[in-house]
């Protein structure tokens, strides 16, 4: 069990994630793997100093932005010795840091000098196919692309090249795995398609008009979403 800063009684719980007692909420508030967290094992809680909450669990270790009531999950793949963390084993340091011991040892760091990722990380187009085959540079006036498809603002094509597909990827080199993408043809699409790692769009059969692709990147541990290419 965990008192925060705002009084508030946070319970670790062993298959449940963690709840939430506060005298004017009354009842337990549950937090676990559908609301994001790394796990439903979760060990032990911290407070930081801007008032969001630490957990570690048997699969990693948790961020939970309380008044936004997001959480960012971190692995080995972040830098963490291992990913299994051991009951009760937490401290946080009059300077700050946090040390979570885990089966390799202790994970000792200060939560304000965290680099969280860059919400504006570039995205750019790296392939056109058409009929599943890539699209060559071609300097003449029939030539679909006459530059790179990332140094292209625009498309025309005839209708006999009615199945293409757009490839994109995002600049960010940091686990490029956890990124997410999101992408809507205007004018075709009347919503966002649903977050996911595919990094391709791919239409066929359109009718003739003009049409506006637009892609964005969701960035793990935001709300909203990262940049947005069109």
């Amino acid at each position: 069990m965990y008192e925060d800063s705002r009084n508030r009684i946070w319970i670790a719980t062993i298959d449940k994630g963690i709840a939430v007692y506060s005298d004017e909420e009354g009842a337990l508030k549950y937090y676990d793997e559908n609301d994001g967290l790394t796990n439903n094992q979760a060990l032990c809680i911290l407070e930081d100093s801007d008032y969001n909450l630490w957990i570690s669990t048997t699969n990693g270790l948790s961020r939970f932005n309380i008044r936004q009531e997001y959480i960012r999950n971190y692995s080995s793949k972040d830098g963490l010795s291992n990913n299994q963390f051991c009951y009760g084993a937490a401290y946080k340091t009059n300077s700050g840091h946090m040390l979570f011991g885990s089966v390799s040892g202790f994970n000792m760091f200060n939560p304000s000098e965290i680099v969280f990722e860059d919400k504006t990380i570039p995205i750019i187009l790296t392939d056109l196919k058409i009929f599943n085959k890539s699209v060559p540079i071609e300097d003449n006036k029939k030539s679909v692309l006459k530059n790179s498809i990332s140094e292209t603002d625009h498309l025309i094509l005839n209708y006999t090249k009615n199945m293409f597909t757009v490839e994109f990827a995002a600049l960010n080199y940091v686990n490029s795995d956890k990124n997410l993408y999101s992408y809507m043809l205007e004018g075709f699409n009347s919503r966002w398609s649903e977050p996911g790692t595919n990094r391709s769009a791919t239409y066929t059969n359109l009718n003739p008009g003009e049409y506006i692709l637009r892609i964005k990147n969701i960035v793990p541990g935001f709300q909203d979403s990262g940049n947005e290419l069109q």
